[in-house]
């Protein structure tokens, strides 16, 4: 451990709690990297060990310099947990235990023996005393478990999955525990990540997207079917053979996907099993047209001033950003008006054919993970009147580090000419308008056109038949059964279109 390191470091804890060091840590529901280690007891400790015994282990993986660190150790959250919860007949554990959890604190940044015992310079005190269990101290995690701040608390469910739970209480970690999914008897099979999630500005390309599965099951899995699915039903199904025993897993390849639709793609199992609920998961997704006008909402943690958001072209090119939002009271502004609420602001983009992504901000480096929000999400979704039409959320906490990109999110469409139209402009007057709104368009050929009027919801409200000539047409458009409101109208010859706005007061 460099002392450079531990002033800089030591100063960050002072001023801003969690110790960030380097990138971000294992992605929620990433599989847990196995090892066994001893502790400074002598102790031998094999993590799958614990897990396949049916154990949520807890690792603290803190650093005897950083102030954060010790705070939370001090707090007696895992003292408690470990006390009440942890296996039967282990050294300190109330004989009344769950026996259901098991605790360690790893020592992952080079601290010495001394200082863990509170000897000399560079510790923030005696780490050992008063821990009734095992200290570990051992920096060949700190790669594995991608450690990029001081704490970083890690909640590991018995089917090997991981998540970051933060420096929580004992009762918000044992809660944690109860959402960890138990082995069933029998038959279940689930898919618990996909290997090359796609997204894609339009469809009409080809990907090859993977799978991981999962035996969930007390029986040894050798078969399975798999469904991919776009909104219009089933593209291919793919059959894979093997065998995993219980909470092993195996990749899936699903081989070519051709993408001929919009929106989100799935891969679901169709095997028979217990459990239904983890047999479907989202593989890409291509972006959805939607209006040029929406609504954003966003939906914050308990420290609002470290989130922020932008919508940016594919290009990186910014054009809508919130955020960060007002600090409250509390340490390193916790709390406050912002916090755990959602934020809501109204987007109005450039007309232009354009592709878009979403990015989700974090300055502390832990993503939005403090606290519960009411709505029971956290992120940003895009609405279009009630309706959502993206989707950028988690439900309860989203530890994704500094900052998580949704690629081609959505795209716009185009309100002028399109390339080679047949219909070559089309003008609307007067706008605003109170009741008949007339339209010009200018025709290359003879032949029949649709004029469709769709309002905030994406609902269509007029739909009218026009037989035009070539050159010059002029249609009056009677918008008097129509709520005060912006549309959005659509002239349409063929697969050729153009789009225009239209605000009736």
């Amino acid at each position: 451990m460099k002392q450079t390191l531990l002033i800089v470091a030591t100063f960050a804890a002072f001023f801003f709690g969690n110790v960030k060091t380097a990138t971000a840590q294992l992605a929620d529901g990433s599989v847990a990297p196995d090892w066994t280690l001893t502790d400074l007891n002598g102790g031998a400790h094999h993590l799958y060990e614990y897990l396949d015994n049916g154990y949520t282990v807890i690792i603290d993986f803190s650093a005897v310099w950083c102030n954060p660190c010790w705070n939370y150790h001090s707090s007696g959250a895992l003292e408690d947990l470990y006390i009440n919860h942890g296996p039967a007949g282990a050294p300190n554990v109330s004989a009344t235990t769950t026996d259901d959890v098991m605790v360690f604190f790893i020592e992952g940044d080079g601290g010495t023996l001394d200082q863990l015992n509170g000897i000399g310079g560079g510790t923030q005190g005696n780490w050992v005393g008063n821990t009734p269990y095992p200290i570990i101290s051992s920096q060949s995690q700190t790669g594995p478990y991608s450690i990029g701040y001081w704490p970083t608390v890690y909640k590991i469910c018995p089917n090997r999955l991981t998540e970051v739970a933060g420096s929580i209480s004992t009762a918000a970690h044992y809660a944690k525990v109860g959402e960890c999914p138990t082995l069933l008897s029998g038959n279940d099979a689930a898919i618990i990540k996909n290997t090359n999630y796609f997204s894609k500005c339009n469809a009409g390309s080809t990907v090859h997207p993977s799978i991981i599965v999962q035996n969930a099951g007390s029986s040894t899995l050798s078969s399975l079917t798999i469904d991919v699915k776009d909104e219009t039903g089933v593209i291919k199904s793919v059959d894979w053979n093997g065998s995993l025993e219980s909470w092993e897993t195996a990749t899936v390849s699903l081989g070519a996907v051709q993408l001929n639709e919009g929106g989100d793609f799935k891969a679901e199992i169709t095997n028979a099993d217990l459990n239904l609920v983890n047999n479907t998961f989202q593989i890409g997704h291509v972006a959805k047209e939607i209006p040029l006008d929406f609504t954003v909402e966003v939906f914050t943690d308990n420290y609002p001033s470290e989130t922020s958001w932008k919508i940016k072209k594919m290009s990186n090119q910014t054009v809508e950003s919130g955020g960060p939002y007002a600090s409250g009271p509390g340490q390193y502004g916790a709390g406050g008006a912002d916090a755990l609420t959602t934020k809501i602001h109204s987007v109005s983009l450039p007309g232009a054919y354009t592709c878009y992504k979403l990015e989700l901000k974090d300055s502390q480096g832990d993503g939005l993970n403090t606290g519960v929000n009411p709505a029971g999400l956290f992120g940003m979704r895009l609405k279009v009147g009630n309706t959502v039409v993206v989707d950028f959320t988690k439900a309860s906490s989203w530890n994704f580090g500094n900052s998580v990109i949704k690629n081609a999110a959505f795209k716009t469409s185009n309100p002028t000419a399109i390339t080679e139209n047949s219909i070559n402009e089309m003008s609307i007057s007067p706008n605003p308008v109170n009741n008949v709104a007339t339209i010009k368009f200018d025709n290359t050929n003879d032949g029949v056109n649709n004029l469709l009027v769709v309002n905030t919801l994406g609902e269509i409200v007029i739909n009218k038949t026009i037989n035009s000539v070539a050159g010059n047409n002029t249609v009056e458009l009677d918008l008097s059964n129509l709520a005060s409101g912006v549309y959005l109208v659509t002239l349409k010859n063929g697969s050729d279109a153009v789009f225009s706005k239209i605000i009736k007061d």
